[in-house]
């Protein structure tokens, strides 16, 4: 007797473990560069160079971006086995609602991932500020939106270069302070 094995309902009930990525996705961005300053240390590189040496010419970089890469994996996976799966095969609707589980899934990610960025980028944006504490710009309702220069005209024809800095309840306009190491005012 032949035996059929569902992967899509299998899989379905293995997606919501799937979720823990969120953490080290978020983590992810902001570690970077953290960890790419700390390759540079020549003990770490030496270290890194023993220990890698039957990786099959991977980097520490490659292991570490896998499980980022895990889900959209997964997705691609998914579609391509639908795509190969007639509609009428017992399998395709637990693969279809597997899929929409793990784009479900691969949206939430990329939603926490843009959340937690711009969050990095609001205390950034805080630090730069000079007067910071007179402005309370890390709320917890607020969003970080955009940032970008901006050339202001006077009546008499002089220019300055302002920054300006758009959240989802403010708007702040910064004047540049060279002297004091990027801080704006």
């Amino acid at each position: 007797s032949f035996k059929t094995t569902l992967l899509g309902l299998i899989f379905k009930d293995w997606v919501p473990w799937l979720k823990m990525y969120r953490i080290y996705i978020i983590a992810y961005s902001s570690t970077t560069p953290i960890i790419t300053k700390w390759l540079q240390t020549p003990n770490i590189k030496e270290l890194l160079s023993k220990a890698t040496q039957n990786s099959k010419d991977l980097d520490l970089n490659s292991f570490l971006i896998m499980p980022v890469q895990r889900v959209p994996r997964y997705r691609m996976l998914f579609r391509e086995l639908l795509s190969k799966t007639p509609d009428f095969h017992v399998e395709y609707s637990y693969l279809t609602s597997t899929l929409l589980e793990i784009e479900d899934l691969a949206r939430d990610l990329n939603s926490n991932q843009i959340q937690a960025e711009r969050k990095s980028k609001m205390i950034e944006i805080a630090h730069k500020i000079a007067n910071a504490e007179q402005i309370n710009i890390l709320e917890p309702h607020r969003q970080f939106i955009r940032e970008g220069n901006l050339v202001i005209q006077y009546s008499d024809d002089r220019e300055s270069l302002s920054n300006i800095f758009v959240f989802s309840d403010i708007i702040l306009l910064g004047i540049n302070q060279p002297q004091k190491d990027n801080m704006v005012n």
